[in-house]
């Protein structure tokens, strides 16, 4: 989750139904050191962020403001044609960190059991399932069926990162 992040991650993130959605209470970490607490209630609004100290909260928005624009999976109101698009800020950097720790945790947890892998058109989101303990078997069925649509088996990608 370090990757492209410049050294931000999230711990402890406890994710929770809220009454307008999804809410979480997380550590926000830089290099490995606590510097917020964040909480989004899950009620609409914007999440609270409880800074360890004004430098490490500067330091953050300067990082955020080099961000390149959000380009979301929805349409844009005013031009159909194109995909709404929007400037980061530390709210939505912070979830972005959140929902990348959720996949990575789901994703993992799959693939204790399963084959977990991605075709050339799965979601970034999203990944495929084979119902079946991943071993050289499951990974030779897959590359026989899927051929070069099959971009990433993910229980080696996983086992990379461990290594």
């Amino acid at each position: 989750m370090e990757n492209g992040n410049n050294g931000y991650t999230v711990k402890g993130v406890k994710s929770f139904m809220g009454h307008e959605g999804n809410g979480y209470n997380c550590t926000l970490c830089k290099d490995g050191q606590k510097i917020a607490s964040v909480i989004d209630q899950g009620d609409g609004g914007e999440p609270y962020f409880y800074f360890e100290n004004k430098p490490v909260e500067d330091a953050l928005h300067a990082y955020v403001k080099t961000l390149p624009n959000i380009v979301s999976d929805y349409d844009d109101p005013k031009d159909p044609t194109k995909k709404f698009e929007y400037t980061p800020d530390i709210a939505s950097f912070v979830s972005g960190l959140v929902d990348d720790y959720d996949y990575a945790k789901r994703t993992k947890r799959l693939c204790k059991t399963q084959t977990v892998y991605r075709l050339d058109d799965t979601p970034k989101d999203s990944v495929m399932i084979l119902k079946h303990p991943y071993d050289a078997e499951a990974k030779a069925h897959l590359e026989k069926k899927y051929g070069k649509r099959l971009v990433e088996i993910v229980n080696e990608t996983l086992l990379a990162e461990v290594s």
